[in-house]
């Protein structure tokens, strides 16, 4: 399959990640920038919590069920804002129609600014992840995506996407909640799309969430910090496509699919965050309609990944301190109403202190170390090149101009707070030592420092979008008022920015990023007789198993070597789809004496038991991050009688174990 042929596929993900949230947006009365960049967001939730209603009424999911969820909420959203429109208009004398008018459009400089930058933004990112993933069909070679594949294959089959119940099908075991909205994305693309390939499915939703609903996030949240101004729109466009720490890192170590959603999603929220506390430039969106996108997305954050909703709680501190601080200067306040809002910060702040103790993953699954020293964890946090991201002189120079231009135009200053905090997290997790402090602060993260690495350009692009328009503003300052006429200086000024800021963004597409996706690729992506989890060979031989294997069959593949991905690859049954999945007494028997099936009549007991067949022999040394789980040797398994060879390329072999009859 060619990158040409994905287009549709490529289609059919836009399709599921925008549309509904859109037609919802709209519905609440959300225009232009914002309406765009919640829109994914709303998506998120509506998937989310769909999913779960579906399941509690045993209706199966698919994309038509989605649209009726989406035109059943987005009337309701609707029918709400109408009464409460109509409301207000006899409260102040208005009538209904003035409360619901379409603002006016926007000044074609935005609009075209705008476009450039997501379209400059899209084009590099969605490029570079394609050169990432290296081919359509190439599938990350890392542990997580055993489960991560399972998933999907599991939603697509069932029809059944819930948060509650998914977990439980792939993990042989008691259901349990687990943040399921990217699987539900790529489902419902795979079924849209009507693509048969699963990790065709997957590579294309990541291209849309990482190219475009990144962007738009970040496009909005720069507006928030930088005034809603065409320099803005175009810088924070072309920034946003030039960073090797997101979406690079988070596609690669793990791999973080959950994480990754949710940070291309984080962005919006601060933005909305800051306007409900009035504290981006005007035009913002309205308290009213601020709050309730919020609260509306809230869902599709949390079931996207919960940590990112604590990440965005914590980035909230620092712009509520500022609000606080704001309103005591202000001075014109009653004091009971600064009494109230000092007890309100208050009470957040204890909130957030107990639900940070509290939501949080085991001690035992928070066990990564530092790896560096404080001042190197400090130098590439201000480089924003984490983790081997090679260091980009310009990245730094933006970073210190947006710090002392939010410094200068102090209503700005909170942004400098958030990314303080995003700094901080990634210095404490690489180059704290493992001990209590470093757990309290991090461990909501697992202590991984590769997630809170990602975070960095969430808090850095628009730091940097506020400096490089500041920069440009000095500049334009130093020309003379009566160098150009009016109108000329205007149009002058602009083609040169225009040419600026592209410049900008060619020089972000530079060596340094461009290595980053060469290593992700070449480490991760990259299908070759020796890759992690599942080699070319057996890639190869996967194609090939409904040539041998009935339709439905089940199978015994160990997901440590690949094998188990029969099941997200080839749709068939497997007595283990993922490495967490409960392994029973006749699973584990297998594992360990399934060559001494002639000469132990509970081997064959325990394949009949599991009416497994069909085995999966890709080798037990190669083991997806170097574990050494016990699986049995493929030179036992070929001198073992009653084992019939069906297939083999390279050192993958398919077997049908026709001694159990």
């Amino acid at each position: 399959m060619s990158w040409f042929e994905t287009v549709p596929v490529i289609l059919a993900a836009a399709l599921v990640i925008f549309v509904p949230g859109a037609v919802l947006g709209r519905a609440l009365g959300a225009r232009g920038l914002a309406w765009l960049a919640a829109s994914a967001p709303l998506t998120a939730s509506l998937v989310a919590v769909g999913t779960i209603a579906a399941a509690a009424i045993e209706l199966t999911w698919n994309p038509l069920v989605l649209g009726a969820f989406t035109v059943l909420a987005s009337a309701a959203a609707w029918g709400v804002r109408t009464l409460v429109a109509a409301r207000l208009a006899v409260v102040r004398g208005r009538t209904a129609e003035s409360r619901l008018r379409t603002p006016d459009r926007p000044r074609p400089a935005l609009l075209l600014a705008g476009l450039g930058g997501f379209c400059f933004s899209a084009a590099t990112l969605g490029t570079n992840l394609a050169r990432t993933f290296i081919a359509p069909e190439n599938i990350s070679n890392t542990y997580d995506n055993v489960h991560h594949l399972s998933a999907v294959r599991a939603v697509v089959e069932s029809g059944n996407g819930s948060a509650f119940d998914v977990g439980s099908m792939i993990h042989n075991g008691p259901s349990s909640v687990y943040p399921f909205t990217w699987h539900n994305l790529v489902a419902l693309t795979m079924e849209l799309g009507n693509v048969a390939s699963l990790p065709a499915a997957v590579n294309s939703a990541n291209i849309v969430i990482g190219a475009m609903v990144w962007t738009l996030g970040c496009m909005f949240l720069a507006t928030r910090v930088a005034g809603t101004r065409p320099a803005v729109l175009l810088v924070a466009g072309v920034l946003a496509g030039g960073f090797g720490a997101f979406p690079f890192l988070a596609l690669g170590w793990g791999v973080l699919y959950p994480n990754f959603l949710a940070i291309a999603l984080l962005p919006t929220f601060v933005g909305l965050v800051a306007d409900v506390l009035k504290l981006s430039p005007k035009p913002r969106v309205g308290t009213a309609l601020g709050v309730v996108l919020l609260v509306l997305g809230a869902p599709g954050l949390a079931l996207s990944h919960p940590n990112i909703v604590m990440t965005l709680a914590a980035f909230t501190v620092p712009m509520l301190l500022f609000w606080l601080v704001r309103l005591f200067a202000a001075r014109r306040h009653p004091w009971q109403a600064t009494a109230a809002a000092s007890a309100g910060v208050a009470l957040y702040l204890v909130v957030f202190v107990v639900a940070w103790d509290r939501i949080r993953p085991s001690s035992a699954g928070s066990h990564w170390p530092p790896t560096l020293t404080f001042s190197d964890a400090v130098g590439e946090a201000l480089a924003v090149a984490p983790h081997g991201v090679p260091a980009f002189w310009p990245v730094f120079l933006l970073i210190l101009s947006g710090l002392a231009a939010v410094c200068v135009q102090w209503r700005r200053i909170w942004a400098a707070g958030i990314f303080f905090v995003a700094a901080l997290f990634f210095v404490v997790v690489a180059s704290f030592p493992e001990a209590a402090l470093r757990n309290a602060i991090t461990g909501v993260f697992f202590n991984d420092s590769n997630r809170l690495a990602a975070l960095l350009p969430v808090a850095a692009l628009p730091i940097m979008a506020a400096g490089a328009v500041w920069l440009w503003d000095l500049a334009v300052k130093l020309i003379p008022a009566g160098a150009l006429d009016v109108k000329p200086r205007a149009m002058v000024l602009g083609a040169v920015g225009g040419i600026a800021a592209l410049l900008l963004g060619l020089a972000m597409q530079n060596n340094s990023l461009q290595a980053v996706v060469a290593s992700t690729g070449d480490q991760y992506y990259a299908s070759t007789p020796e890759s992690w989890l599942l080699s070319s060979d057996e890639a190869a031989l996967l194609k090939r198993a409904p040539e041998h294997i009935p339709a439905g069959a089940m199978t015994i593949g160990h997901p440590a070597n690949g094998g188990s991905l029969i099941y997200a690859l080839d749709n068939y049954p497997t007595v283990v789809p993922s490495l967490s999945s409960a392994q029973s007494p006749e699973i584990q028997l297998i594992w360990t004496s399934l060559p001494q099936l002639n000469d132990d009549p509970a081997v064959c007991e325990a394949v009949r038991k599991l009416d497994a067949y069909y085995y999966l022999d890709f080798g037990s040394g190669r083991q997806v991050s170097d574990m050494r789980m016990t699986i049995p040797s493929s030179e036992d398994l070929a001198a073992t009688p009653g084992l019939t060879l069906l297939d083999e390329q390279g050192a993958a072999r398919l077997y049908r174990i026709d001694a159990c009859g």
